[in-house]
């Protein structure tokens, strides 16, 4: 049976116009499980049924027709391939036949199938009524008249035979696998299986599970591991998509996991309390006007939202208009989504539409739509990943995947796509994508900050990298690659730059070095230096530069020794240390002649470079 492709069909249509009867006729099964449902006569919350033949199997979705369970109807007709719009003929077209019509043509449900039932309470002039009112329907929202009209009794089973062989004909041609998405599921119901723990059902929209995989609900981000998997009573040990299935969680309680929530595969963060969409409004008044509190059903989701129209404060209706959708708590949701805008009160259908963005910035004011969001309003996953880009210069790659939907190995043939073609940078060892002109734009404020650093400071050897932090390392790093910077320990420098002292800058270098070289060991201290040079911080430039050309030792912060005097006294001090053996500070005085204030921290510099080690108050050479 698992290996069967399956098709998910919905019923639609006015309380009591045969749903429910008309699939007890088709599969066999009654799908109003509740006891309230049975002892009522009428369909309450959704019901599920199947009928296989050899290599397809029909899933049927049943839902409520009566308006005031509209929100449980929604919460079936999200997975669908097909609608089953149900008309009793011996009543025609009513006001829950036109709602459930709109709902599935707002939520791009195609094809829909007309099937007019209770043929055995209608005269053949009330049939031909029935069945005109059912093409106006079509007509007048814009659809192409439907090719047939089933006629059909569930009561004595005519006709029911010729509509079952055309949906399995049609459900052939039908090819609803979805290999894009991770995949997931919206969750239609929960409950608890004594010795089991808690179970979850839905409609697998996209790629396969298995027992043992991890699945995580959003918007609580809760993790389970898949202990069972049953696709309409049968035990399996994995699954595809686009079939009913039925999942054991036992790490969750009952209590955490609710109609509306979504288990995906991918540890995706789709969680949002506000998100884009693009809306089309066909009824409701005369006037739609921002922040209208409304309710959206998307998924087998129903919640509480206020629609920030981002254009004008009021639109005349019908329109068709972006927003921004600000949820009254969270929700989960992505890219691509569909949905239905009812009213808040009283609850009708007013709408529908389709998120573009789970996590937009927030919007504010009254602007023209951005071409970011435009880009987002195109269908392929190329134009809404330019359309992040586009608005945020860059972002996570995770962040990108989980707003977009896709699997990773879909996610990176998009990246590398958009990369070849230099649409969008990815640079080894960052986790973020960058728009081409955020990367142009960053280059050029790197470039110029290093070259006003250069005029500011001709002396200096280069801009301190660690003040480029606040530009990306990538780009700074793809600079020193390409050349366009070069890096000097902890500096960096445009290539043409080199240190430039006027003519009187030169000349002090020349005197602090004539100084260095005629003192011997015993050279001005810092303290001293800055008496004699005013300036001083070409001081401690031109002692830099004394040390960086190899022409300076620095023994200590304020101790500094010219390069050549410094050798001939390693030659030297080796030379006696060797003798020796061990010493103490006094042999190294009497030997040198040197006070204490230029001995302690030459010895120091010597244990420093590893030159000789100390022993209790004792050294010996290395």
């Amino acid at each position: 049976m698992n290996s069967q492709r399956q098709i998910i069909i919905g019923t639609a249509g006015h309380i009591d116009h045969g749903k429910t009867t008309l699939v007890y006729r088709i599969t066999g099964t009654d799908a109003d499980r509740w006891e309230e449902e049975k002892r009522r006569g009428i369909t309450i919350d959704i019901g599920f049924a199947h009928l296989e033949r050899e290599s397809l199997a029909l899933s049927f979705i049943d839902v409520p027709g009566h308006k005031d369970f509209v929100t449980n109807m929604l919460a079936g007709v999200h997975s669908i391939d097909m609608g089953l719009l149900v008309v009793a003929a011996d009543e025609s077209v009513m006001p829950q036949t036109e709602e459930h019509f709109q709902i599935l043509r707002l939520l791009g449900i195609s094809p829909i199938i007309p099937v007019m039932t209770k043929i055995d309470l209608a005269d053949e002039e009330m049939l031909e009524y029935t069945e005109l009112e059912i093409r106006e329907l079509f007509s007048k929202n814009g659809l192409a008249e439907p090719e047939r009209i089933f006629r059909a009794s569930g009561t004595t089973g005519e006709g029911v035979e010729k509509l079952v062989n055309f949906l399995f004909r049609l459900g052939e041609s039908i090819h609803n696998e979805n290999s894009s998405q991770p995949a997931h599921l919206h969750v239609d119901r929960s409950f608890t299986i004594k010795g089991h723990g808690t179970v979850i059902t839905g409609t697998l929209m996209s790629g396969f599970l298995k027992t043992g995989d991890k699945i995580t609900v959003y918007p609580s981000g809760k993790t389970s591991v898949i202990k069972k998997l049953n696709n309409h009573g049968h035990d399996v040990s994995e699954i595809f998509s686009r079939k009913r299935v039925a999942l054991n969680v036992p790490q969750f309680e009952k209590h955490e996991l609710k109609r509306g929530m979504v288990a995906v595969k991918d540890k995706l963060n789709i969680a949002t309390p506000f998100a884009d969409a693009r809306i089309q409004i066909v009824s409701g008044g005369e006037k739609f006007e921002d922040l209208t509190r409304v309710r959206i059903s998307m998924g087998s989701e129903d919640v509480v939202a206020r629609i920030k129209v981002l254009e004008a404060p009021v639109l005349e209706i019908p329109c068709n208009a972006f927003c921004q959708l600000r949820f009254e708590r969270e929700v989960a949701c992505f890219m691509g989504e569909r949905f239905i805008v009812r009213s808040y009160s009283p609850v009708h259908t007013i709408g529908g539409g389709i998120i573009l963005d789970s996590r937009p910035p927030k919007r504010r004011g009254f602007h023209p739509v951005p071409l970011g969001l435009k880009l987002k309003n195109e269908e392929s996953g190329r134009a809404r990943l330019l359309g992040i880009l586009a608005e945020s210069g860059s972002v996570e790659m995770e962040n990108a995947r989980a707003r977009l939907f896709l699997t990773k190995n879909h996610f990176e043939k998009l990246v590398q796509s958009l990369a070849d073609e230099k649409e969008l940078f990815r640079f080894d060892k960052d986790s973020r994508l960058y728009h081409p002109d955020e990367v142009r734009d960053a280059r050029r404020k790197i470039l110029s900050v290093v070259a006003e650093f250069h005029r500011e400071n001709p002396r200096k050897d280069g801009f301190p990298a660690g003040r480029l932090s606040r530009f990306p390392e990538s780009i700074v790093r793809a600079l020193v690659q390409e050349g366009e910077l070069v890096q000097r320990a902890a500096v960096v420098a445009l290539p043409a730059f080199s240190r430039s002292y006027s003519s009187g800058e030169q000349a002090d270098y020349e005197k602090l070095l004539s100084v260095f070289g005629k003192t011997g060991l015993e050279t001005p201290l810092l303290p001293a230096l800055k008496r004699e040079f005013q300036d001083h911080a070409l001081l401690a430039d031109l002692l830099r530069r004394g040390i960086e050309e190899n022409r300076l030792v620095r023994i200590s912060s304020e101790y500094f020794l010219d390069r050549e005097i410094y050798r001939q006294f390693l030659k030297q001090f080796r030379s006696w240390a060797g003798a020796q053996g061990e010493f103490g500070i006094q042999e190294v005085k009497s030997e040198f002649n040197l006070v204490r204030k230029y001995l302690i921290p030459l010895l120091e510099h010597l244990d420093g470079e590893r030159i000789t080690i100390k022993i209790n108050d004792k050294r010996k050479l290395l």
